[in-house]
């Protein structure tokens, strides 16, 4: 099984090279339970300030590829910014970063939803797009799976 740190991590790496969300790149964050900043994936969406991404690993558990089991790696994405009226050229809010995140493609590379994060992950499949009214903050939360390739089928 992959270290879902190491996922993590890869994905903000990812997300920081998209060239559409590169005036957000400083403001993509990781989040973990482990995290010494933070006691809840709530305290850190209610501590941003400005527009931000923050990537959180919700688990992992069992998932399939036709009959065969795979690691099933589950993650939300929350995007922070001014809601669809407030959205401006020099202040995008989530609408606007939701649609370059889904559509963006980096240079020599493909679409979010057909992107390879990993070489022992399938591109991410998500599961839910849905609006949130927080605490201090309103925002766009995208939960998304991957599932594990196992080590034996991937091509070098």
């Amino acid at each position: 099984m992959l270290n879902p740190s190491d996922i993590l991590n890869a994905l903000v790496a990812d997300l920081q090279s998209v060239p559409a969300l590169s005036g957000l790149a400083p403001s993509i964050v990781a989040y973990s339970d482990t995290s010494p900043n933070y006691r809840s994936l709530d305290e850190c969406i209610n501590s941003q300030i400005g527009n931000a991404i923050i990537v959180a690993w919700m688990g992992t558990d069992i998932g399939y590829r036709g009959s065969s089991p795979r690691w099933q790696h589950r993650f939300k994405l929350v995007l922070i910014g001014p809601g669809l009226n407030d959205d401006s050229p020099e202040d995008p809010g989530y609408f606007t970063t939701l649609t370059n995140l889904l559509n963006s493609v980096p240079p020599g590379g493909a679409s979010w939803l057909g992107r390879t994060i990993l070489t022992n992950l399938d591109p991410p499949d998500v599961t839910e797009i849905k609006p949130v009214r927080g605490e201090s903050t309103t925002h766009v939360e995208i939960s998304f799976s991957m599932l594990e390739i196992p080590f034996y089928l991937v091509s070098f």
